[in-house]
């Protein structure tokens, strides 16, 4: 009987009292303890030194909500031991094994939570792969948090390397390019996410996440996610109604232009070492000084907001715009920041600009800007004579964020102002990022853009054929009414291209980039201020180019 309450490692055991021992023997060994000192549970870890000092650096680096803090490291008669947070709950394996599968919708959550974890790694500079993400390694706790573990093969991104130094990870749930057909990065973290979300879910899954997991687990790096943010997105998409009843209605043009003053905002200070450096529970902690802000438009048809001023400083997070403010307007809207480039710390970096959401600084909201950006970071490149920054939000993006609205980053940069407005006048809306799956709602095209036109308009839409059978088509489609009714356009749309059989859908052949439409003017009574919207099969469509047919 004593023998089994004897520590592993030999811990005193007047500091120390033995829970559980979770495994020994072998390379490893792990055990919960409580620590008598501190007076709280301990998860110790113990194996080769150069993994028990990776997994120890990675987790004092990373450690925050959903990653264990790391209480001490140290080496004995040749081994290695960590101790670190103990986090109370059951891994998903576990789960499973007593209660069953998840349903699709508990899965999905699960699958956000752990992409909002998964993306404080890849968010890092560099970018940090787990390269072993697994239900044994997901620990949900009774209250529903995420905790991920075991970050001993966890590695930094390095970009001049071709391929992994050493082949490691779980064959069932690691990519291709883990054992030998190129360097892990991001994209092989959301491979094993894929593979953990189908594994975790019961039978039937909801289609479209049948679709995520599919480009999730796809063969080529390229095809996948590009990250855990990314993967994160596209399940929360799954969680809204595709055209939700809009709360706030356009609102009429005022004679006052309101101005929030420099008062209403605080600055974080970033540092250049650490450029993710506010925590997540302060950047929360911010919203509540600007979310009973309440917007008017003004006689020019926009919303005008004051913001900074001054320069917070390299890598600093000014404080920007509310969400009630983007979402005045019902729909897309273009953003103007007013800007001053300043001489930065170090003058062999471009000053820069990033949105992030107010409420989780380590997110990029997905918007689209004429600027040059630096490759898959987000960052909008600003020269130095450049006095505005535009860039363009959809209302689904708008929609997913929280009260706080979004802050911005920068890099020798002031911004002064922002101006919103409906994203109309040069006629280029923005649609869906990524498949939707088969007959499923597209993004609109909002009824401000198509009444910038007198007559009939023609529509060209950017499109990408997914693949997945021989054939593609859509139906362009009215959202009308209070409850957002979708009602068939294809009669008041005169195409060029070839129609299926009952002349509803508008067919696409294999390759095609895009295709072009002219919708006719009476169409647009139809419609409530959502616009127009496709349902398509086969075919993810991007974005739409209007003009006077």
């Amino acid at each position: 009987m004593e023998e089994k309450n004897i520590i592993p490692g030999g811990f005193n055991t007047e500091e120390f009292e033995l829970v559980s021992l979770l495994k020994s023997g072998g390379k490893t060994e792990a055990a919960v303890l409580y620590d008598k000192i501190c007076r709280r549970m301990v998860f110790m870890k113990s194996g080769a030194a150069d993994m028990i000092e990776n997994e120890a650096h990675m987790l004092a680096m990373l450690c925050g909500d959903g990653i264990p803090e790391v209480y001490g490291c140290f080496e004995r008669d040749g081994t290695a031991y960590l101790l670190c947070r103990y986090a109370d709950g059951k891994n998903l394996r576990e789960r499973i094994a007593e209660d069953g599968k998840f349903s699709s919708n508990e899965a999905i959550d699960i699958g956000i939570k752990l992409c909002t974890v998964v993306s404080r790694l890849h968010g890092s500079n560099p970018p940090v792969v787990h390269r072993d993400i697994k239900p044994e390694n997901v620990i949900i706790t009774p209250e529903g948090e995420i905790f991920l573990t075991d970050f001993g093969i966890a590695r930094e991104y390095d970009k001049k390397s071709s391929r992994d130094t050493r082949v490691m990870g779980t064959p069932e749930v690691a990519p291709p390019e883990q054992f030998g057909y190129g360097q892990t990065d991001e994209r092989s973290d959301v491979y094993s996410i894929g593979v953990l979300l189908r594994e975790i879910t019961a039978e039937p899954t909801r289609k479209r996440l049948n679709t995520i997991i599919n480009k999730c687990t796809e063969f080529a790096p390229e095809q996948r996610y590009r990250n855990a943010m990314e993967l994160g997105r596209a399940l929360e998409k799954l969680k809204k109604k595709p055209f939700p009843k809009v709360a706030v209605p356009i609102i009429a043009v005022c004679t006052a232009v309101v101005l929030l003053t420099a008062s209403a905002y605080r600055i974080v200070a970033g540092s250049a070492d650490t450029p993710e450096a506010v925590p997540e529970t302060e950047a929360a902690e911010q919203t509540s000084e600007v979310t009973e802000y309440v917007p008017e438009i003004g006689e020019d048809g926009k919303i005008t907001i004051a913001l900074d001023g001054a320069y917070p400083g390299d890598w600093s997070y000014a404080r920007g715009i509310p969400k009630s403010a983007l979402d005045a307007f019902g729909g897309d809207v273009k953003v103007r920041l007013e800007i001053e480039t300043v001489p930065a710390e170090d003058p062999g970096i471009p000053s820069q600009i990033r949105p992030v959401y107010a409420d989780n600084h380590w997110e990029i909201p997905d918007y689209s800007t004429d600027n040059d950006l630096a490759e898959g970071e987000g960052w909008a490149l600003i020269n130095s004579v450049q006095t505005g920054f535009t860039f363009r939000l959809t209302h689904d993006v708008i929609d997913s964020m929280g009260d706080g609205g979004l802050d911005f980053r920068v890099f020798g940069v002031v911004i002064k102002s922002a101006a919103i407005e409906p994203a109309a006048g040069n006629g280029f809306v923005t649609l869906d990022d990524e498949y939707r799956g088969d007959y499923e709602l597209s993004s609109a095209i909002p009824k401000a853009e198509l009444e910038n036109f007198d007559g009939d308009i023609k529509i060209t839409l950017v499109t990408e054929i997914e693949g997945l059978y021989d054939y593609a088509n859509f139906m362009p489609l009215a959202i009308s009414g209070e409850d957002s009714v979708c009602k068939d356009i294809s009669g008041m749309a005169e195409y060029s291209g070839g129609m299926t059989e009952d002349g509803a859908y508008l067919e696409l052949e294999n390759g095609q980039t895009e295709c072009t439409f002219i919708l006719r003017r009476e169409a647009l009574e139809l419609m409530n201020e959502r616009g127009l919207a496709f349902r398509a099969v086969n075919v993810t469509i991007r974005a739409a180019q209007l003009e006077e047919a």
